[in-house]
C-alpha cells in the first residue's frame, strides 16, 4: 500500500479489531443497502445482528461473473460460506497482479478445502472497461478455475460496495486513484460473524493462517 494515509488506517482497523474482536464489516457505511428492483432483498432473509448487518452491506443485486452469468453477491457467493474478498482490475499493472498471484498460492496451499469449505470472490475496481470476457483472460492467465468468482457491473453498485466493505482511503483524492487502491483483503466467516482486514502482500502460509483462524 503506497498512501499513507490508508496504511495509517488500515492499521488502526487491524488494532482495533484485536482489541475488542469486533466486526470490520459493522464499521464506516450506513446500516442498509440499496437494492436494484427485482432482486432478492437482505432484509426479507432470516438473519440476525451481525450476519444480517454482512447482509446489508454486501447486498444482493446481481453482478456479473467471468461467464457472463448474473450472481446474487450475498445469497449465493457469501452466505453460509467462508470467504476471501478482494478488489483488483484487469488491467492493473501495480499490485493487483501480486495480489491475485499471491492468492493463487493460498489456493494451492489450501488443496481440497478450496472450492469446498473456503472460495474466493473478486470485484472489479474499473467496472467501466472490466468486462466478464476480460475477467475470464484475466483468470485464464493466472491459472484460475472453480472456486473463485470474479464480478463486474453498474460502477454505482461496485463503488458503494467497495467503500461499504472497508476498500477505500481516508484522502479522497488519493481514494480516486484506481493505481492508489488497497492491497488489503477480506476473510469472513458469514455463518459465524467473523470478519478480518489483512494485508493482501502477507506471505501465503500466513493468509493460510489467517484463514484457518477465521473458520474455526
Amino acid at each position: 500500500m503506497r498512501a499513507r494515509t490508508l496504511a495509517l488506517a488500515l492499521c488502526s482497523l487491524l488494532a482495533a479489531c484485536a482489541a475488542s474482536g469486533s466486526d470490520p464489516l459493522t464499521r464506516g457505511a450506513s446500516a442498509t443497502t440499496e437494492l436494484a428492483v427485482g432482486t432478492t432483498d437482505v432484509h426479507a432473509l432470516p438473519l440476525q445482528g451481525e450476519r444480517r448487518r454482512a447482509a446489508e452491506k454486501f447486498g444482493d443485486a446481481p453482478l456479473l461473473d467471468q461467464a457472463g452469468r448474473e450472481r446474487r453477491v450475498f445469497s449465493e457467493l457469501v452466505r453460509d460460506r467462508v470467504v476471501v474478498v478482494s478488489f483488483v482490475y484487469t488491467r492493473c499493472q501495480g499490485s493487483c497482479p501480486g495480489t491475485t498471484a499471491n492468492l493463487v498460492r493460498v489456493r494451492d496451499l489450501l488443496g481440497e478445502r478450496f472450492g469446498r469449505d473456503v472460495t474466493f470472490v473478486t470485484f472489479s475496481l474499473d467496472p467501466e472497461r472490466d468486462t466478464p470476457s476480460d475477467f475470464a483472460d484475466y483468470a485464464a492467465r493466472h491459472g484460475i478455475t472453480d472456486g473463485w468468482t470474479f464480478l463486474t457491473g453498474g460502477k454505482e453498485r461496485l463503488e458503494e460496495l467497495r467503500k461499504d466493505l472497508g476498500f477505500y482511503d481516508l484522502d479522497p483524492v488519493i481514494d480516486a486513484d484506481r493505481t492508489q487502491h488497497a492491497a488489503t483483503l477480506i476473510v469472513g466467516n458469514e455463518p459465524r460473524a467473523r470478519w478480518m482486514h489483512v494485508p493482501a502482500a502477507l506471505p501465503a502460509e500466513a493468509l493460510v493462517r489467517a484463514i484457518e483462524r477465521v473458520a474455526k
